[in-house]
């Protein structure tokens, strides 16, 4: 009789873990269909939200979602994730073989955008809010601009941390002389916010380099099929937007880890974009910038001696100068 009541509990257990399970994928399942959704409803944008509020931890994130329920911002950013999605797929079903697919679930994005710093703190582990963002990796020190050569060899994955080259971006007289453009303490690494954790950095704000149709960008690029074995599942996703100006990147960090979870994808971001503080007088936490990666004087770029780079695939080295400019940082010896 007390063996027969146990089994009768550790069943009722059983089922109501069960239940437990199967509500939680039938919620995923909503969530899932409401990302993929073109047109959704008011109440499916709150269900959306909500899940996006509960799922993750940071509060800088849960407040900004908050204030920006009522707005379009976040909708359109799952927009473009999606279409990242989507044409991740496409290259993915051009594989037959099995092993092949299984690779292409592990991928690189590199994400072109204007950027910006400003002196808002927030944690690193704001721009990997979900498993499926394994890393975001920065390339400039803090307060430094990029030239097209440095960001075309991010991009093709051929930069090395030793090829880094600085000097002034200005083109009127610079209140800094030379040497303080090029005299600074650099890591051996790039910038790791996997490693950086709960360590504060600056709010990188990102806007759009063009639209969706603008004939200086391709929407999306495939990296291997023009530069080979360094990058591949390495994509090129420039950031094209019709109705969104600047916004926080761990909002596009978010929305993208949103739709690559349901997916199945787990990516490392490569960030292509300048981070020159914002405005120019913000008061930015200097000292603690140099111990936590590094950070330059105002007019200050990184680029690459050209012959680091490979080999150069015009319409995307184009994208890049449309972006950074045809003019590199001059240096003083």
């Amino acid at each position: 009789m007390e063996s027969a009541k146990k089994i009768l509990k550790i069943t009722r257990k059983l089922r109501e873990e069960f239940n437990t399970i199967e509500e939680s994928l039938k919620k995923l399942s909503r969530i899932k269909s409401i990302i993929e959704k073109k047109n959704r409803t008011r109440d499916e944008k709150d269900e959306l939200i909500d899940h996006a509020i509960k799922n993750t931890q940071d509060p800088v994130v849960q407040q900004w979602l908050r204030e920006n329920a009522e707005s379009e911002v976040f909708f359109q950013l799952v927009n473009l994730a999606c279409f990242i999605q989507d044409k991740l797929n496409e290259e993915a079903n051009k594989e037959e073989e099995e092993e092949e697919d299984r690779k292409r679930k592990k991928i690189e994005l590199v994400f072109l955008a204007h950027g910006e710093i400003g002196n808002l703190m927030i944690p690193a582990r704001c721009l990997l809010p979900l498993t499926s963002i394994t890393d975001v990796l920065l390339y400039s020190p803090w307060n430094c601009l990029l030239s097209t050569e440095a960001a075309y060899s991010i991009a093709a994955g051929s930069i090395e941390p030793h090829h880094r080259r600085f000097g002034c971006t200005s083109q009127t007289q610079c209140p800094f002389p030379p040497k303080a453009h090029t005299t600074l303490s650099l890591p051996c690494n790039w910038n790791s916010m996997k490693s950086t954790g709960s360590h504060l950095v600056p709010n990188i704000m990102v806007s759009p380099v063009g639209e969706k149709g603008d004939k200086a960008f391709a929407e999306f690029t495939d990296l291997a099929a023009h530069f080979g074995a360094p990058a591949d599942n390495r994509y090129l996703i420039p950031y094209l937007a019709r109705n969104i100006s600047k916004v926080p990147f761990f909002a596009v960090m978010l929305a993208i880890s949103l739709v690559l979870f349901f997916s199945g994808y787990k990516a490392t971001v490569h960030l292509v974009a300048c981070l020159g503080r914002s405005p120019k007088y913000a008061i930015m936490q200097e000292e603690y910038l140099k111990q936590q990666y590094a950070y330059t004087v105002d007019n200050t770029g990184m680029t690459v001696p050209r012959e680091t780079i490979p080999s150069i695939y015009a319409p995307v080295f184009n994208m890049f100068k449309t972006v950074f400019g045809d003019v590199s940082p001059l240096f003083n010896g």
